[in-house]
């Protein structure tokens, strides 16, 4: 009927491409190829088959090593560290846009620490001028921190500008209440001379 050798080889099809849905499904992790033991024509599909499935099986390896690439990179991240990226080459185009993505939104974060990092070390060393460059395509929670660090600085550079005015009101009142002090001391002085005479 279908000009394959007998109901066993239609079997041995059937079977083979059940399987390999599965372990394209990633239901199974591997897959046996076929013997080719049959009438030309199954052979044929089986030979086929084979190599379909040594493809399949050498993209489908590259993908989940992207993939342990991705877990390592989003572990890594979500300790701190920032400078990991995905490396491998997939062939798949759907996990090559996650890879590209991915260490595209690695680069803008570690940026974008490494500018906060920047500007609170200048702040500690009491100089408070630094100020966080905003990339305008940041929104929600990392702009309003790196908008607060700024409001921040400016903060803190104001209340530096003001402690230094008070201090050196606090020296003037303080050299005019040493002069006043040394007038009256020195008014005393001759008021006793005066009183002695």
């Amino acid at each position: 009927m279908f000009g394959f050798g007998n109901d066993k080889e239609i079997e041995v099809l059937d079977e083979y491409f059940k399987e390999f849905v599965n372990f394209v499904q990633l239901k199974q992790n591997k897959i046996a190829k076929r013997e080719l033991k049959y009438s030309s024509k199954t052979n044929a599909i089986l030979d086929s088959w084979n190599k379909l499935v040594d493809d399949t099986a050498s993209g489908l390896k590259n993908d989940t090593k992207i993939m342990g690439e991705v877990v390592l990179l989003t572990d890594k991240m979500e300790q701190g560290i920032f400078g990991c990226r995905v490396h491998g080459n997939p062939s798949n185009p759907l996990i090559y846009a996650l890879k590209v993505n991915i260490n595209k939104m690695a680069d803008e974060i570690e940026k974008d620490i490494k500018k906060l990092k920047n500007t609170i070390e200048h702040y500690t060393s009491n100089d408070f001028r630094s100020k966080v460059d905003i990339n305008p395509n940041l929104k929600a929670d990392m702009l309003s921190v790196m908008n607060g660090i700024n409001t921040l600085g400016n903060a803190l550079s104001t209340s530096a500008k003001q402690n230094l005015s008070n201090g050196q009101q606090l020296e003037s009142n303080s050299t005019t209440m040493t002069d006043s002090v040394t007038n009256l001391a020195n008014k005393a002085n001759q008021q006793a001379a005066s009183l002695e005479e």
